[in-house]
Protein backbone atom coordinates (compact mmCIF):
# COMPACT_ATOMS: atom_id res chain seq x y z
CA UNK A 1 0.00 0.00 0.00
CA UNK A 2 1.29 4.06 -0.18
CA UNK A 3 1.21 3.93 3.22
CA UNK A 4 3.69 1.09 3.55
CA UNK A 5 5.72 2.29 0.92
CA UNK A 6 5.93 5.73 2.86
CA UNK A 7 7.53 4.22 5.85
CA UNK A 8 10.29 2.82 3.65
CA UNK A 9 10.95 6.16 2.50
CA UNK A 10 14.33 8.69 4.28
CA UNK A 11 15.92 11.79 3.33
CA UNK A 12 19.73 11.67 5.27
CA UNK A 13 21.99 14.90 5.86
CA UNK A 14 25.32 14.52 7.00
CA UNK A 15 28.79 17.17 7.20
CA UNK A 16 31.86 17.06 9.14
CA UNK A 17 35.41 17.28 8.51
CA UNK A 18 38.27 15.38 7.80
CA UNK A 19 41.85 15.25 6.20
CA UNK A 20 42.75 14.67 2.49
CA UNK A 21 45.23 11.83 2.30
CA UNK A 22 46.56 12.32 -0.89
CA UNK A 23 50.07 13.82 -1.20
CA UNK A 24 49.87 15.61 -4.64
CA UNK A 25 46.40 17.49 -3.16
CA UNK A 26 48.41 17.99 0.40
CA UNK A 27 51.89 19.15 -1.13
CA UNK A 28 50.97 20.66 -4.06
CA UNK A 29 47.79 22.12 -3.97
CA UNK A 30 47.98 22.93 -0.38
CA UNK A 31 44.71 21.13 0.05
CA UNK A 32 44.63 18.99 3.92
CA UNK A 33 41.58 20.20 5.31
CA UNK A 34 38.33 18.93 4.16
CA UNK A 35 35.17 19.99 4.61
CA UNK A 36 32.10 17.59 3.78
CA UNK A 37 28.04 18.01 3.48
CA UNK A 38 25.82 15.77 1.76
CA UNK A 39 22.04 14.99 1.15
CA UNK A 40 20.45 11.38 0.38
CA UNK A 41 16.64 9.97 -0.13
CA UNK A 42 16.46 6.17 0.16
CA UNK A 43 13.85 3.59 0.29
CA UNK A 44 14.36 0.11 1.87
CA UNK A 45 13.89 -2.70 -0.30
CA UNK A 46 14.09 -5.51 2.14
CA UNK A 47 15.06 -5.82 5.98
CA UNK A 48 17.51 -3.17 6.48
CA UNK A 49 18.85 -3.02 2.77
CA UNK A 50 18.14 0.19 1.42
CA UNK A 51 18.65 1.85 -1.87
CA UNK A 52 19.92 5.65 -2.04
CA UNK A 53 20.23 8.08 -4.26
CA UNK A 54 22.14 11.49 -3.65
CA UNK A 55 25.49 14.28 -3.79
CA UNK A 56 28.49 15.12 -1.56
CA UNK A 57 30.23 17.97 -1.79
CA UNK A 58 33.40 18.34 -0.33
CA UNK A 59 35.73 21.89 -0.13
CA UNK A 60 39.43 22.28 0.83
CA UNK A 61 39.92 25.83 1.85
CA UNK A 62 43.56 26.97 1.24
CA UNK A 63 45.17 30.30 1.26
CA UNK A 64 44.61 30.26 -2.87
CA UNK A 65 40.86 29.82 -2.35
CA UNK A 66 40.49 26.12 -2.37
CA UNK A 67 38.84 23.41 -4.11
CA UNK A 68 35.74 21.74 -4.35
CA UNK A 69 34.28 18.48 -5.33
CA UNK A 70 30.86 17.40 -5.74
CA UNK A 71 29.93 13.40 -6.18
CA UNK A 72 26.72 12.74 -7.38
CA UNK A 73 25.36 9.20 -7.59
CA UNK A 74 23.69 6.06 -6.25
CA UNK A 75 24.07 3.20 -4.08
CA UNK A 76 23.19 1.31 -0.89
CA UNK A 77 22.90 1.25 3.04
CA UNK A 78 22.69 -1.32 5.43
CA UNK A 79 21.07 -0.05 8.69
CA UNK A 80 20.70 -3.07 10.98
CA UNK A 81 18.92 -2.23 14.63
CA UNK A 82 20.96 -2.15 17.32
CA UNK A 83 18.28 -2.99 19.89
CA UNK A 84 15.28 0.08 20.17
CA UNK A 85 17.51 2.98 20.65
CA UNK A 86 19.75 2.65 17.84
CA UNK A 87 20.73 1.86 14.27
CA UNK A 88 24.19 0.96 12.54
CA UNK A 89 24.97 2.79 9.37
CA UNK A 90 26.59 1.29 6.59
CA UNK A 91 27.24 2.91 3.05
CA UNK A 92 28.59 2.59 0.12
CA UNK A 93 27.65 4.76 -3.03
CA UNK A 94 29.40 5.77 -6.54
CA UNK A 95 29.28 8.10 -9.06
CA UNK A 96 30.23 11.46 -11.59
CA UNK A 97 32.75 13.13 -9.41
CA UNK A 98 32.82 17.13 -10.41
CA UNK A 99 36.10 19.09 -9.75
CA UNK A 100 35.85 22.07 -11.26
CA UNK A 101 35.80 21.34 -15.07
CA UNK A 102 36.35 17.54 -15.13
CA UNK A 103 34.18 15.03 -14.34
CA UNK A 104 35.77 11.67 -12.96
CA UNK A 105 34.80 8.53 -11.41
CA UNK A 106 34.31 8.93 -7.57
CA UNK A 107 32.91 6.52 -4.93
CA UNK A 108 32.36 6.96 -1.02
CA UNK A 109 31.76 4.79 2.00
CA UNK A 110 30.85 5.53 5.51
CA UNK A 111 30.05 3.56 8.43
CA UNK A 112 28.12 5.31 11.64
CA UNK A 113 25.32 4.73 14.22
CA UNK A 114 22.18 6.96 14.89
CA UNK A 115 20.09 6.96 17.59
CA UNK A 116 16.71 7.37 17.58
CA UNK A 117 15.26 10.59 18.69
CA UNK A 118 11.66 10.37 18.09
CA UNK A 119 9.64 7.83 15.69
CA UNK A 120 10.79 9.86 12.67
CA UNK A 121 14.22 11.16 13.55
CA UNK A 122 17.57 9.42 14.06
CA UNK A 123 21.20 11.41 14.49
CA UNK A 124 24.42 10.37 14.86
CA UNK A 125 28.08 10.51 15.13
CA UNK A 126 29.79 8.90 11.34
CA UNK A 127 33.35 8.53 9.52
CA UNK A 128 33.44 8.38 5.54
CA UNK A 129 35.72 7.76 2.99
CA UNK A 130 36.06 9.73 -0.04
CA UNK A 131 38.12 9.16 -3.21
CA UNK A 132 37.83 10.68 -6.71
CA UNK A 133 39.60 8.19 -9.22
CA UNK A 134 42.34 10.21 -11.52
CA UNK A 135 42.07 9.50 -15.48
CA UNK A 136 44.83 8.70 -17.14
CA UNK A 137 45.59 12.28 -17.89
CA UNK A 138 45.43 13.61 -14.51
CA UNK A 139 49.45 14.58 -13.22
CA UNK A 140 47.54 15.14 -9.66
CA UNK A 141 46.54 11.02 -8.73
CA UNK A 142 43.51 10.01 -7.46
CA UNK A 143 42.56 12.55 -3.95
CA UNK A 144 41.33 10.28 -1.13
CA UNK A 145 40.30 11.83 1.81
CA UNK A 146 38.04 11.11 5.20
CA UNK A 147 35.73 12.65 7.23
CA UNK A 148 33.76 12.34 10.40
CA UNK A 149 30.82 14.28 11.53
CA UNK A 150 27.19 13.72 12.32
CA UNK A 151 23.72 12.59 10.27
CA UNK A 152 20.40 13.39 10.79
CA UNK A 153 17.79 11.08 9.33
CA UNK A 154 14.33 11.91 8.94
CA UNK A 155 11.49 9.16 8.08
CA UNK A 156 7.71 9.07 8.22
CA UNK A 157 6.59 8.17 11.88
CA UNK A 158 5.70 4.78 12.89
CA UNK A 159 2.43 4.91 13.16
CA UNK A 160 1.99 0.89 13.13
CA UNK A 161 0.54 -0.88 16.61
CA UNK A 162 2.75 -1.71 18.58
CA UNK A 163 2.41 -5.95 18.56
CA UNK A 164 2.86 -5.44 14.60
CA UNK A 165 5.77 -3.68 14.89
CA UNK A 166 9.70 -4.80 13.52
CA UNK A 167 12.16 -3.41 15.01
CA UNK A 168 14.98 -5.11 13.51
CA UNK A 169 13.49 -5.16 10.27
CA UNK A 170 13.83 -8.99 10.34
CA UNK A 171 9.99 -9.50 8.65
CA UNK A 172 9.11 -11.15 11.89
CA UNK A 173 6.81 -8.84 14.29
CA UNK A 174 8.32 -7.92 17.59
CA UNK A 175 5.70 -9.81 19.06
CA UNK A 176 6.32 -12.63 16.94
CA UNK A 177 10.16 -12.17 17.20
CA UNK A 178 12.69 -14.28 19.86
CA UNK A 179 15.47 -12.17 18.78
CA UNK A 180 14.03 -8.69 18.41
CA UNK A 181 18.06 -6.74 18.49
CA UNK A 182 19.39 -9.18 15.43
Amino acid sequence: SAQEFWRRLSARLEGGAGLMLSSYQQQVLSQSLALHGGVRAGVRVVGPLAIEVGADSAMFPNGAGGGQSWLVGGGARVEPALGRLARLQIDARAGAALTGADVRCGYTAGVGCEFNVASFLSLGPMVRWHHVVAAGVDVSGSAMFFTGGATVTVRAPDDTPRAARDADSDGVSDGDDVCIDV
